[in-house]
């Protein structure tokens, strides 16, 4: 089973200094940064005291090298030289960091990874030269964004979860449930493959977004080229493993294509940019649906909302709906569909909302 360690909003501080440790330890801080850091580290003297700290904690004593061209780091009692060394995840049992999102670490890791967030985008602070996990979710409604390592970024839409591993060969994600978009940093040596049911999308550099629903897989393209391959197992991760695969399809889509995926590819097709655009305007917070059907609609809404909606009545399945909400609005979507769209909304009982045919409403279905 999964442990899921999640972060209380607490001990700023020690956050702080973990999001300088990282900057320090990549060594690319621009002059106003380290501006930055030296009035941070003189405004407390428990700042200087926790970075100098979570550096002996974490053993990345060599990042610290960089303030010496700022100032002589304080000696460190012998207290706290002779404590012993703890894993990120131990340290995480006994000290909590901020979070501004409902991002996890996998408790199960050989090595551990620290994840910090202030604001969006996150940073990530290694430990050790391992690969690492991270675990990464979204509440019901909420969406967030992650600036992963290699400078790529990550956007969740509402109720998602993904696990991130890079090492030497691959820079996968694991989307297991929900919805992700992707901005990939370019780096041809070192692919940036998802995982998302039974198959997989290959880029290097270039945008896409990957969503899941019940068992098929969605693929779009928002720039770049991307490839598709379908009949992979679950779990399936080198090219051996791949190859052998007799059921094996692959698909290469670029920009504006979509394809779908159970076992094999089932449909790809190209959209419109306008198509596009309102596709991908959950990331903006906006839902936009221009001609869409009725059941479409309902099954994005139950995405947003704890409450089941079902279409009762099979007449209204394919209406065409258009409008523009504000994503996870169900209530004023419901309201909207009543008083313009000839649907009756009934609530026969907590936790159910039933949308059928309003007897006073025959010019909507002429």
């Amino acid at each position: 089973m999964k442990n899921i360690v999640q972060f209380p909003d607490t001990n700023a501080i020690q956050e702080t200094a973990a999001l300088w440790l990282a900057r320090l330890d990549r060594g690319e801080m621009s002059h106003t940064q380290r501006q930055e850091l030296q009035e941070w580290l003189e405004s407390d003297t428990r700042h200087r005291q926790a970075l100098n700290e979570m550096a002996q904690l974490w053993g990345q004593m060599d990042a610290l090298a960089v303030l010496a061209e700022l100032f002589p780091l304080q000696a460190v009692n012998h207290s706290e030289r002779s404590r012993p060394r703890l894993s990120p995840l131990a340290w995480l049992r006994e000290h909590t960091l901020g979070a501004a999102a409902t991002f996890a670490v996998s408790a199960s890791l050989v090595m551990g990874m620290v994840f910090l967030l202030n604001g969006s985008p996150a940073e990530m602070v290694p430990v050790g030269s391992e690969p690492v996990e991270l675990v990464y979710q979204t509440e019901l409604g909420k969406q967030s964004t992650a600036e992963l390592k290699d400078g790529s970024t990550m956007v969740l839409n509402t109720r998602s979860q993904a696990r991130v591993r890079f090492d030497e060969r691959e820079r996968a994600v694991f989307l297991e449930s929900g919805e992700a978009h992707f901005k990939v940093a370019k780096n041809p040596q070192i692919p940036f493959v998802v995982y998302a049911g039974n198959g997989q999308v290959r880029a290097v550099g270039t945008a896409f977004s990957v969503r899941i629903d019940a068992e098929k897989v969605n693929v779009m393209v928002s720039e770049g080229t991307v490839k598709v391959v379908a009949g992979i197992k679950p779990g399936d991760r080198q090219e051996a493993q791949v190859s052998a695969n007799h059921a094996l399809q692959t698909i290469t889509l670029s920009e504006r294509g979509v394809a779908n995926y159970r076992e094999s590819i089932e449909a790809y097709t190209y959209i419109e940019p306008e198509q596009l655009t309102h596709k991908l305007a959950w990331k903006s917070g906006k839902w936009i649906f221009e001609g869409e059907t009725l059941a479409a609609v309902i099954a994005e809404a139950n995405r947003y909302t704890t409450d089941k909606i079902e279409i009762t009545d099979p007449a209204i399945a394919g209406l065409r709906v258009g409008g523009y909400f504000d994503v996870g609005d169900v209530a004023v979507l419901l309201k909207t569909l009543e008083a313009g769209f000839g649907i009756k909304v009934s609530h026969p009982r907590d936790g159910l909302i039933e949308l059928s045919y309003r007897n006073d409403a025959y010019p909507y279905y002429q």
